[in-house]
């Protein structure tokens, strides 16, 4: 870590001088959840299937699955 405690310089300093935002610092990753991990796990078998499938094509199949998956630009009914 790049950062670290300083009697002179404030971690926004550093952070300013890193060209890092402070955001990216405090982050704390958080693992994924069950629910997450399922829905990767068929979009990985899905994928192997049919490789050519595109966003759409995933927010249509997950829909027949009856899984509700919205799409960047929109909500599929």
């Amino acid at each position: 870590m790049m950062i670290e405690r300083h009697d002179k310089l404030s971690h926004v300093r550093q952070c300013r001088l890193l060209g890092l935002a402070r955001s990216t610092y405090y982050y704390q990753p958080q693992p994924a959840s069950d629910v997450e991990l399922v829905l990767l796990r068929k979009m990985d078998e899905q994928y192997l299937k049919t490789p050519q499938y595109g966003t759409r094509s995933y927010a249509t199949w997950f829909l027949r699955q009856g899984i509700l998956i919205v799409v960047a630009r929109k909500q599929l009914p």
